[in-house]
């Protein structure tokens, strides 16, 4: 199947190179009684925690390997930037950005989804209501 899209002399070149491959480093741990062995346990991060926060707390090696990674991937799909973009801009097209639900309780707590304009996530809110006439301002 083709896209119609002009393929760059470039994203040919990628496209036949071979993606990285992730060293074979095996890892042993004992887990209730049974040895598992795993060759890429070394790209789990023991500190992924803090990886979250911090990016850059991410150990050089898995770091280095997931930017091979993703310089390989971007490449690879650079022929289908256009239509990309076209398919988000139809998709915001279609989609409320401003967008919240009604608040809803069971007892004294309530809940209410929303996605914001320009976000990327939807987020969600709960509390505890203090008073009947609270529940009935939140509901309007």
């Amino acid at each position: 199947m083709t896209t119609g899209l002009p393929l760059r002399a470039d994203a040919r070149r990628q496209r036949r190179s071979s993606p990285p491959v992730a060293a074979v480093k095996r890892e042993t741990r004992l887990v209730h009684g049974e040895a598992l062995s795993d060759d890429y346990g070394w790209l789990r991060a023991e500190n992924w925690k803090e990886v979250l926060r911090n990016p850059d707390a991410l150990p050089a090696d898995i770091q280095s390997h997931l930017l091979a990674e993703n310089a390989f991937a971007k490449g690879l799909m650079a022929p289908t930037r256009a239509l990309q973009r076209a398919v988000l801009k139809e998709m915001r097209g279609r989609i409320r950005e401003d967008d919240s639900s009604v608040p809803s309780g069971m007892a004294h707590f309530f809940t209410i989804n929303a996605t914001v304009a320009a976000a990327s996530t939807r987020w969600f809110a709960a509390g505890r209501l203090r008073r009947r006439r609270d529940a009935m301002a939140a509901s309007r």
